[in-house]
């Protein structure tokens, strides 16, 4: 499991928006909140999936640690389009979908090749 490298992106990425909020645009901070997500939902589905695999004996229990991940993905990317809106030009707000769904989406494939080679 790559643990150690969420709670690292987590760190990261909540120092950014610490400091966006910090030099007064809050908007662009909470903006910024749904990329915690993904690895949020990562670090969770380990324990999630152990604890889901017995109420569910046919689906083996990587199934389930990827779709707690993938599910996660999917809320980030609709939190992104809902709050896209704090950007005033389309060309921004057409940028920060692409950035930030791109790097949610990039890292998801990333955890997930993780979760599938050491659970199977």
């Amino acid at each position: 499991m790559m643990f150690m490298e969420c709670v690292a992106i987590i760190a990261v990425i909540a120092i950014l928006i610490f400091m966006t909020a910090r030099s007064g645009r809050r908007e662009m901070a909470l903006s910024m909140l749904p990329l915690l997500i993904v690895p949020g939902f990562y670090l969770l589905s380990a324990p999630l999936s152990k604890v889901i695999d017995p109420l569910l004996p046919a689906i083996p229990r990587f199934a389930i640690a990827v779709g707690i991940t993938v599910i996660g993905l999917v809320i980030a990317c609709v939190l992104f389009g809902m709050l896209c809106g704090n950007y005033p030009t389309k060309r921004a707000r057409r940028g920060y979908l692409w950035m930030c769904a791109g790097f949610s989406t990039i890292l998801t494939v990333v955890l997930l090749y993780n979760v599938i080679v050491v659970l199977v």
